[in-house]
């Protein structure tokens, strides 16, 4: 196992955070928002706006990393031969959501890190193969760059990964 997923709430993740750090695993917790679970270890980050610090700040994360790219890239190369394009990485940020419900609550936060939200696609226990091949699809023709999977089962994950590698 080189990654780790932590539970959802503060209390389970506190746990999972010791045994994460003392196997230096990457671990990612999808809904503890104590910051004291995230202080003095640089294993765990966070995915809630709760979590103050930006360093555990998934989504700024990503706008600051892409920032940065187009910064290096912008300076010292032609358009062509940047990676994200003629237009920069920054601009081609393009959020959607697999889930099992659309977190509304979270719609927000989306808005304030990268704008119109593209899509919310609601699955169930029961969606098949051929249902998320056909979503994963969708997403990718509409030039989806992240893209959430949340409230799923490990199976669910399973497949969504299997149908990511064939695409």
């Amino acid at each position: 196992v080189h990654f780790g997923v932590a539970g959802y709430s503060s209390t389970l993740t506190r746990y999972a955070a010791l045994q994460m750090e003392a196997d230096q695993m990457i671990t990612i917790s999808a809904g503890a928002s104590d910051e004291n679970i995230y202080e003095g270890n640089p294993y765990m980050f966070g995915f809630l706006p709760g979590v103050e610090s930006k360093k555990h700040d998934l989504y700024g994360f990503i706008l600051k990393t892409a920032t940065e790219v187009d910064v290096a890239w912008n300076s010292s190369s032609s358009p062509n031969d940047r990676p994200c394009g003629r237009t920069g990485c920054l601009s081609t940020l393009h959020f959607a959501e697999l889930s099992l419900t659309c977190r509304e609550n979270l719609h927000d936060v989306r808005m304030q890190y990268f704008g119109e939200v593209q899509s919310c696609e609601v699955v169930s226990a029961e969606t098949t193969y051929d249902t998320f091949l056909s979503l994963l699809r969708k997403l990718k023709s509409s030039n989806v760059t992240i893209l959430e999977l949340s409230l799923l089962s490990v199976s669910q994950m399973r497949t969504i990964t299997e149908i990511m590698e064939e695409l």
